[in-house]
């Protein structure tokens, strides 16, 4: 894009660098006097009434001005090269926007006012820039989007290739548990309960695991006791068919209490009991045993 000479371009690379995000931009038109003239504008809104000769970046103060019109007829046709001219302050040192407008004298370094005049077009048209920075946080955007597809696209192959090991390894276990799985016909609600209460299914080194024949023999008489108390009610058998196994709740109404089994590979296995806070009310008959399925 075709700035209207090389110190607007130089001023505005310098604003695009310290305030990359303000969107500055340069207005050129023709004054009365047919000059061109530029309007520095921030966000499309000018920073000063009227336009000025040209806009530079002065790197001793570190300001960016305006140059004011020269009142010589003779001064826009001779050289401008090393000359001190009069110029106002529209943008002060770190990108602040100059309030006060100060008027102050600046050095021009620049071959001849002809060539602004020369380079410009008739009418208006908006000049703005991308500075190195932005090109620089561009770059970083676009690279950490192709890192991020590249992982992306990695852990994807990853993840289809854990599920189709997994798939392998499930399949068969699965079909052989299938097969293992122990009929509901063979599950004895009264014996796998006294089994519970005698503590077969604690692990051996459990401390209230019987341990001798003694405490095994007792054990087993206070269990078959209070298997048949716990009955004695009546209590409901549920199973529930999965994949692979059989989930059992065996619901005691003396108790108030359910017992969950799980039967798989030709056994059931006992997995918890949970006290029911419901209220136990009287029943005008009892179901001595009933199950659903």
């Amino acid at each position: 894009m075709t700035v209207s000479s090389p110190l607007a371009k130089k001023a505005l690379d310098h604003l695009n660098r310290i305030k990359p995000y303000d969107g500055w931009s340069l207005h050129s038109y023709k004054g009365s006097d047919g000059k061109s003239l530029l309007i520095l504008r921030r966000r499309n809104i000018p920073l000063s009434d009227s336009g000025f000769e040209d806009i530079v970046y002065d790197p001793r103060t570190d300001n960016v001005l305006g140059i004011l019109q020269s009142s010589s007829s003779s001064s826009s046709s001779s050289s401008l090269s090393g000359t001190k001219r009069k110029g106002v302050i529209l943008i002060e040192r770190g990108g602040a926007i100059s309030r006060r407008k100060q008027v102050i004298d600046v050095e021009i370094a620049r071959e001849t006012s002809n060539s602004t005049e020369s380079s410009s077009t008739s009418g208006s048209m908006s000049v703005s820039g991308i500075s190195s920075e932005q090109n620089k946080q561009i770059l970083q955007y676009g690279g950490g989007m192709i890192l991020s597809a590249i992982l992306v696209n990695a852990f994807s192959d990853a993840i289809q290739l854990l599920s189709l090991s997994l798939s392998v390894l499930l399949i068969p276990f699965l079909i052989i548990a299938s097969m293992a799985c122990p009929d509901i016909s063979t599950f004895d609600a009264k014996k796998e309960l006294k089994r519970v209460l005698r503590g077969q299914h604690l692990p051996e080194n459990h401390p209230e695991k019987p341990k001798g024949w003694f405490a095994e023999t007792t054990a087993r008489v206070a269990a078959t006791v209070a298997g048949e108390l716990a009955t004695g009610l009546g209590y409901e058998v549920t199973h529930m068919p999965l994949i692979c196994a059989i989930f059992t709740t065996v619901k005691l109404n003396s108790l108030d209490t359910e017992c969950y089994w799980i039967g798989a590979f030709n056994k059931w296995y006992f997995i918890m009991q949970r006290k029911l806070d419901t209220v136990a009310t009287t029943t005008a008959t009892q179901q001595p045993h009933a199950r659903s399925y």
